[in-house]
């Protein structure tokens, strides 16, 4: 999930939905079996709790709840269009282009520009950059420190790399999480650090010694300001990120400290036992200990270090969080949802109506490019992947040649685009690319295919979109 909508919500400590958990118990069975493994994720993806809970914070529009902390990004236009006095007013996007990567775009469009106030944190000119009242330079990738991969895929080692700055930014641009760290200072929620603090971060970095600076940190806590541990992340950013020059750079010290591995897997990095020879023994304060080591390893090996293994004997333990240890398989809201799919509701609904005569699905993965930073169309002077692929069965059924111009309309939206012959599409199902539509230089390629899909089309669990299934007229112009 893209950042936009979960820097709104994320202060919201909110659930794992049930379909997640379903996942996760299919993974954990085919562990059983031998046929799968879960591995180990590096950082917390998301928070664990019932969507059924008072606790649980829902959308004041649209009543959605959270899936993995992150709230479906299709109802962004009814929370800020809707006419509750609780909806979107303010939005803030990192590094992101709801304008392009969400569904909707045209709606999209009209829900932020009205709002009260958009801000965008990005390094290149966007279609959000274009209409937000302010825009903040941020860094590329190679500009900035700290960037880091969230889970392995290299069982049974845990692999954490975190990568460093290649070149020096110019003008002024700031890694995304110094923005926001230092937003959340000048708005006042966390009060006046004192001055001692960025000391201990100034000789954390000097001598090395995170921990005691850590320590010192959580003494400032516990001495009455424990309202504000939700905020250790932005303190951290900004004494720890100070002294280091780079707030990325400190965040991944802090994930390290909170990873689920923490005390969880087989961590192989030697804790330095002669540089906290107390706090290595103590039974919470060892594993920050060896996590810090951890961190010390990888910061000093910019390609990735091992820094665990998985414990295959307590795999299943670490990944079940129910109280009694055991697999929950039944569960109501799925259960009900079950229950309504039969093959004849599933025959109706598959029916196409109003005048449609293909599925479309938006979009279609490929080598051009998929991501809102590749805009430069001269990228694409040499070929055309703005195409629309289809069967060449439906194409000639429906009188297309091969490069042929035809519209495709939707409910939400129109485009016109070439038709592409090939055998990567079943019958009566289409595909379009989703990195076209952007602008550069006053030049602008193709359309984006999110003008074609619905805010209003979304999976009935989870609020996800339905990208892969939407419904389409395709007709020769």
């Amino acid at each position: 999930m893209h950042q936009d909508l979960g820097l709104f919500f994320g202060r919201h400590n909110t659930m794992n939905s049930y379909l997640c958990i379903i996942l996760t118990i299919i993974c954990g069975m085919a562990l059983v079996k031998g046929g799968s493994v879960v591995p180990e994720c590096v950082i917390e993806r998301g928070s664990f709790c019932d969507e059924n809970d008072p606790k649980t914070w829902r959308t004041p529009v649209t009543n959605r709840f959270p899936v993995l902390n992150v709230f479906p990004v299709g109802i962004i236009p009814d929370e800020i269009l809707g006419k509750n006095p609780d909806r979107i007013r303010i939005m803030f996007t990192s590094f992101g282009n709801p304008l392009r990567s969400y569904p909707d775009s045209n709606k999209m469009k009209e829900a932020l520009s009205s709002l009260e106030l958009l801000v965008a944190i990005d390094c290149t000119e966007t279609e959000v950059t274009q209409i937000a009242d302010y825009v903040l330079p941020g860094r590329t990738t190679y500009e900035g420190n700290g960037d880091f991969n969230a889970f392995t895929l290299n069982y049974p080692e845990i692999v954490f790399q975190s990568r460093k700055q290649v070149i020096r930014p110019e003008g002024e641009p700031r890694e995304d999480v110094q923005i926001f760290a230092e937003l959340t200072e000048a708005i006042g929620l966390i009060p006046r650090l004192p001055q001692w603090l960025y000391k201990a971060a100034e000789d954390a970095v000097l001598t090395g010694d995170r921990m005691t600076y850590f320590v010192k940190l959580l003494g400032w806590t516990a001495a009455g300001h424990l309202k504000y541990f939700d905020q250790l992340a932005t303190v951290i950013a900004l004494t720890l990120g100070k002294a280091y020059g780079s707030a990325g750079r400190a965040i991944t010290w802090a994930g390290l400290l909170t990873s689920p591995i923490c005390g969880k897997s087989v961590v192989t990095v030697e804790t330095n036992k002669k540089k906290h020879p107390i706090l290595s023994k103590i039974p919470m304060f060892k594993d920050w200990c060896q996590m810090d080591a951890a961190f010390e390893l990888v910061d000093n090996h910019p390609e990735g270090a091992i820094i665990g293994m998985n414990d295959p004997e307590n795999m299943l333990k670490n990944h079940i969080r129910t109280k009694d240890g055991k697999f929950h398989t039944w569960c109501r809201e799925i259960d009900e949802y079950m229950k309504r799919i039969t093959p004849e509701a599933e025959e109706e609904a598959l029916k196409l109506q109003g005048g449609c005569n293909m599925i479309l699905s938006a979009g279609r993965h490929s080598d051009d490019g998929m991501n809102a930073s590749m805009r430069n169309p001269a990228t694409y002077k040499f070929r055309q992947p703005y195409t629309l692929a289809m069967n060449p069965e439906d194409a000639k059924e429906l009188g297309f040649e091969n490069g042929q111009m035809v519209s495709v309309t939707t409910k939400a939206g129109r485009l016109e685009i070439p038709v592409e012959y090939t055998w990567q599409t079943s019958r009566g199902y289409c595909m379009i690319p989703h990195h076209f539509g952007y602008t550069f230089e006053g030049k602008k390629v193709g359309e984006h295919c999110n003008v074609l899909t619905s805010h209003e089309d979304l999976e009935e669990l989870t609020g996800n979109p339905v990208w892969r299934y939407t419904p389409c007229r395709v007709e020769a112009i």
